[in-house]
């Protein structure tokens, strides 16, 4: 396809970002799709993959929604459909593949139709959070599918972080699982929002005594010792966000994080498990394959279909923001978002990039 000189965010080989003008010609292969990308959403690893993983020289950002422009062999899609998903990492990932550029290509499985009930701003920013919240609820704690049998009675969770996008997402996955009590921290304004969303009850995590709240609460609920947790903040402060989960669970508990942890009792969710995955931490002298789950990656794909298709009902994002796409703005709000700031909910950018 042969086009006007347009915008993407770039990530740089410093991991420093900047706007690149491209006419770069994009043509989709066998099993892909090639989208004028409408709303791109942003996400902390955008930048934190760069920075944590070595994915950079490329085009930053994964989520988006858009239309269809043209189709390779083997797609389900036609001309003209608005799909919304997100695009594949690896480190080498190709300029091609970021969502943060006014069109983009994109494997045709990791992309799904928009339906009615699930506005386009809040589609462009579905995608990361429900595979990764998804991967850690009802894979690697292994919590049922919420159309299957529920958790046992007395099932305690608790959620470092809830009013992150995964956060959010771990959350109403484990409601509707039938885990119960959910224990969460966040800061005391976002308290009656994640009540609405199914948390029991809510820990401001700046508190001096949060951990011992927490210990009281479980105590209190009658149902340690807990087995289940999720660190959806990730942060490296000291202590570490990973070292206030730990302190609040049992030591045999399943704990996941959103960020890679030199702890063996955490695991880290991927929001892409069908194909292997390669990084190359600061931390690892080589770089690093993290194989392919397939039986994990489609049961997490069954309940991306199941929110979409109840989407407001089933599932929300409790708040988009939509920002125009002026590149300094977008850039701004990507290093927010990697520092772990911005407002609640997500950030959804109108294209085009400027």
């Amino acid at each position: 396809m042969a086009v006007a000189e347009y915008s993407r965010i770039w990530v740089g080989d410093d991991c420093n970002l900047s706007i690149k003008k491209t006419t770069e010609l994009l043509k989709p292969s066998s099993g892909e799709v090639l989208v004028e990308v409408l709303y791109s959403g942003i996400n902390p690893a955008d930048l934190k993959h760069a920075t944590l993983l070595g994915i950079k020289s490329t085009t930053a950002g994964y989520d988006f929604c858009g239309r269809v422009l043209q189709t390779g062999d083997n797609s389900d899609f036609t001309a003209g459909d608005m799909i919304a998903g997100y695009t594949p990492t690896s480190i080498n990932r190709p300029a091609k593949y970021g969502a943060h550029q006014d069109f983009l290509i994109c494997p045709a499985s990791m992309c799904f139709l928009v339906p009615e009930n699930l506005p386009q701003t809040h589609a462009a920013c579905l995608t990361v959070i429900t595979m990764t919240a998804a991967d850690a609820v009802f894979n690697i704690l292994k919590f049922p599918l919420p159309w299957h049998t529920k958790l046992p009675p007395k099932t305690p969770f608790l959620i470092w972080g809830a009013s992150t996008g995964v956060g959010l997402s771990a959350l109403q996955f484990a409601k509707a699982a039938g885990a119960d009590p959910i224990f969460v921290t966040a800061s005391k304004p976002r308290h009656a929002e994640l009540l609405e969303l199914g948390a029991t009850r809510c820990f401001e995590y700046s508190k001096s005594d949060v951990v011992e709240q927490i210990q009281a609460a479980f105590k209190e609920a009658g149902c340690g010792p807990v087995q289940h947790a999720f660190d959806a903040a990730g942060s490296y402060s000291t202590p570490s966000t990973a070292d206030l989960t730990t302190q609040c669970v049992a030591d045999t508990a399943n704990i996941v994080s959103v960020v890679l942890r030199q702890d063996k009792r955490f695991s880290l969710p991927v929001a892409v498990c069908d194909v292997p995955v390669t990084i190359h931490p600061p931390q690892s002298p080589v770089p690093i394959t993290i194989p392919a789950r397939k039986e994990d990656s489609d049961r997490a794909y069954e309940v991306l279909h199941w929110l979409v298709k109840g989407y407001g009902e089933v599932y929300k994002i409790p708040y988009v923001k939509v920002i125009e796409g002026n590149g300094k703005e977008v850039i701004e709000q990507l290093r927010i978002a990697a520092d772990g700031g911005g407002s609640f909910g997500k950030v959804a950018i109108k294209h085009p990039i400027e």
